[in-house]
């Protein structure tokens, strides 16, 4: 760590001799009052310190590492940054690792007297109950810390990734602080630990695809996989900023470990809960769900005005093949991986048979519900890129999200007041009616909405030319 300059200069910054000395002062003072004072005293040490960590090292932690990058950007420090020797990496886990160092110094001591406590107060004083033990303290201390560390590093890990993704916002005027992370962090994190409060009686295997695990073991394994993927992307979101190149199999890579993960929860006893539909519609139904709900995402998270893709065609006709892979959009691949799953699952869902009933018993057409929603969702790419193809691109994504809101809620609420259902499918996929009616509208929006993106993109950008 000494011969990263990124995490050295921000160890001098953060970690101070007043910090060094003040913080084990306080907080020894107060987890003394606790079990010294307070009723139930190891009861109470467990958990003060328990929740002490993650409120400072996970939520305090979260708001630092999403403004490490914003603050270097107020400071006039991060474009003198990007011009010294540090590779991506460095750069990356010097920051996020680094921006929370004072957080990661108060939160320890936290942890150590949680660890302590679980080590020397006996378990009788701890859980009076044997079978109320913690799920999480259920295969031994070590494997508990792992599980609340890693909790941790991941939410710091989507902070940092939330204020790369601000910083990176062109169209923003001015660079802010934000408390995103916090306005996430203050539900999510609690009840991600709360959930390992179970009682160890309520403990259930967990079955995926064909093998059964621990539940313990098995979320554990999740959560580390996950992080893993969570700095890969913090990783890549710093190559960009620092122009370098992404490869472009790091994304598909990504999408498809978390199909291949997500398919594996459905059941076959689970058939039942899904309306009768086959084993394996069922989970490629999942899939392509999953597909369509990360193409929205990205298409939020990642800007694709005029300029960049001017660029891709411009890479691409030049025959710098290599290059233009690595400027394609995100939310393309996703939703070519969404177009794929999607023909996989009407095609097997051909194949195999099987109903597909709602809440109330009627049959819905899936066929005419999947290729709805994807028309759909290429009418929405469009409306999205019209707007950035204008001449003030800045409000774009906030005009979009205007239109799907009105034409997603506004207005079937409206025709449901008014008792005419009927022309649902103009607004929503909708499997309770024939296949024609169900794609014949969307796909005309879709081609419509495509045609006028591609005029506006000829009037400011000249013609199309691949």
């Amino acid at each position: 760590m000494h011969r990263n300059p990124e995490f050295q200069r921000n160890f001098w910054l953060e970690i101070t001799p007043h910090r060094l000395i003040a913080t084990p002062l306080i907080f020894g003072g107060f987890y003394y009052l606790i079990l010294f004072f307070g009723e139930h005293g190891d009861q109470a040490l467990l958990l003060t310190s328990l929740w002490m960590f993650i409120l400072f090292t996970g939520l305090w932690g979260a708001y630092l590492s999403e403004n490490a990058l914003v603050t270097e950007i107020q400071n006039k420090t991060w474009p003198l940054q990007r011009l010294t020797s540090i590779n991506p990496w460095s750069m990356t886990w010097g920051k996020l690792f680094g921006s929370t160092l004072f957080s990661w110094y108060v939160g320890l001591w936290s942890l150590g007297v949680f660890v302590l406590t679980l080590i020397l107060a006996p378990d009788i004083f701890l859980f009076p109950r044997p079978d109320h033990k913690w799920i999480m303290l259920s295969h031994g201390i070590v494997p508990a810390v792992l599980f609340i560390v890693g909790v941790v590093i991941w939410f710091q890990a989507w902070g940092f990734l939330l204020g790369m993704w601000q910083a990176q916002n062109r169209f923003s005027k001015s660079k802010r602080r934000s408390g995103l992370s916090l306005l996430l962090g203050l539900p999510l994190l609690p009840s991600v630990i709360l959930s390992s409060f179970e009682p160890v009686k309520w403990s259930k295997a967990v079955h995926w695809y064909h093998w059964e695990f621990s539940e313990f073991w098995f979320w554990l394994a999740s959560l580390y996989l996950f992080l893993a993927w969570t700095i890969t992307g913090v990783y890549m979101q710093m190559r960009r900023e620092l122009q370098v190149a992404n490869p472009p199999w790091v994304w598909k890579a990504f999408l498809i470990f978390v199909l291949v993960y997500a398919m594996g929860f459905p059941q076959e006893k689970d058939i039942i809960s899904l309306n009768g539909l086959n084993f394996w519609v069922a989970r490629l139904l999942l899939g392509w769900g999953l597909m369509v709900a990360f193409t929205y995402v990205i298409l939020l998270w990642e800007r694709s005005d005029g300029v960049d893709i001017r660029r891709l065609f411009h890479l691409w006709r030049s025959h710098r093949i290599q290059a233009a892979l690595c400027e394609i959009p995100r939310w393309l691949v996703a939703s070519i991986l969404a177009w794929a799953t999607a023909a996989g699952l009407l095609a097997l869902h051909a194949l195999l048979g099987g109903t597909f009933l709602n809440d109330e018993g009627d049959m819905i057409n899936l066929y005419g519900w999947v290729a709805a929603a994807m028309c759909f969702l290429m009418r929405d790419i469009a409306l999205l890129l019209y707007f950035y193809f204008s001449d003030k691109p800045q409000r774009a994504l906030a005009t979009a999200v205007v239109y799907w809101t009105v034409l997603y809620i506004l207005i079937p609420m409206l025709l449901g007041v008014v008792w005419m259902d009927i022309f649902n499918p103009l607004f929503l996929p909708d499997g309770s009616v024939n296949f024609a009616y169900a794609v014949a509208p969307p796909l005309l929006q879709a081609v419509l909405m495509w045609r006028a993106t591609i005029r506006r993109w000829r009037t400011r950008f000249g013609a199309l030319a691949i």
